[in-house]
């Protein structure tokens, strides 16, 4: 995915790059974060924020998605059975997504200081 540099102009390929933050700057945890830099100027883009918790629930988030798509691919329930099996999956998504969604806000206000001063 390309982008172009707010400070330089410049367009650049963005590859996202990972730090976990100085244990002295959080409060309990480890704390990683997502983000990219312009080849050009070394300018900084934060992305996100990610911990335990987030990186857990996106790991159930895969999983739902996995079962999903099985559940469409199998032959072995009738359309019913599968829509009903499919709406309840999708359901179990949303609230994942929605609490992953929850912790990464969280995550943006106590640490975005932290992304201000490096």
């Amino acid at each position: 995915m390309k982008t172009k540099c707010n400070n330089c102009k410049k367009e650049f390929n963005i590859i996202l790059q990972s730090l976990i933050l100085s244990p002295a700057k959080i409060d309990n945890g480890e704390v990683i974060e997502y983000y990219f830099v312009c080849k050009k100027c070394n300018t900084k883009y934060h992305s996100y924020f990610e911990n335990k918790e987030s990186l857990s629930i996106q790991k159930l988030i895969d999983d739902t998605c996995a079962i999903i798509r099985g559940i469409e691919q199998s032959k072995i329930y009738n359309v019913k059975t599968k829509e009903e099996k499919i709406k309840v999956r999708h359901e179990e998504l949303e609230k994942l997504r929605n609490k992953k969604k929850l912790i990464l806000e969280e995550l943006e206000k106590k640490y975005k200081d932290y992304v201000n001063n490096t």
